[in-house]
Formats: C-alpha cells, structure tokens, sequence
C-alpha cells in the first residue's frame, strides 16, 4: 500500500507495490518536465493518489495557462 505524497491518504499505486498490472495513472496524459519540476519543488515527486493527482495537474494546467495569459498582456502592453 502506497501514501499519497499530497494528502496522505492510502491507495494502491500498482508500480510501487509492485502488483504486476497497469498502475490507474497510465490513463492520465503524460506529465511533462516542467511540471515534474514544479511537483518535486512542492515535495511531491513521489507517488499521488487518484484523487490528488487529477487535481494537482488541473491546478498547474490552471497556472500555466494564466501565466502565458499575462505574457501575453504584458507583451502587448510592450509594442502598444
């Protein structure tokens, strides 16, 4: 049994508890490696829960999205 690195929580992480079957989170798209990075800088390189995981990628997905938001206004401030 694995703890979610998040919340704490038990769960089943089928690679680390090593119960020969796809872990649930092969179903998730692919984390890229800025993210990964931003994950290990909050202590969270280790294995999520089914609940966490989801979350935690939407939140970062949330983040980026805002910060190419104001690149973008603060580049178009720049040339007006």
């Amino acid at each position: 049994m694995s703890q979610c690195a998040r919340c704490a929580e038990p769960f089943t992480c089928a690679m680390a508890d090593q119960t020969g079957q796809d872990c649930w989170c092969v179903s998730l798209p692919a984390i890229d490696a800025d993210s990964l990075q931003i994950l290990a800088a909050r202590g969270l390189s280790s294995c999520l829960c089914p609940r966490c995981l989801p979350q935690l990628l939407q939140e970062l997905k949330e983040q980026q999205e805002m910060q190419q938001q104001q690149k973008a206004q603060a580049e178009k401030t720049q040339t007006d």
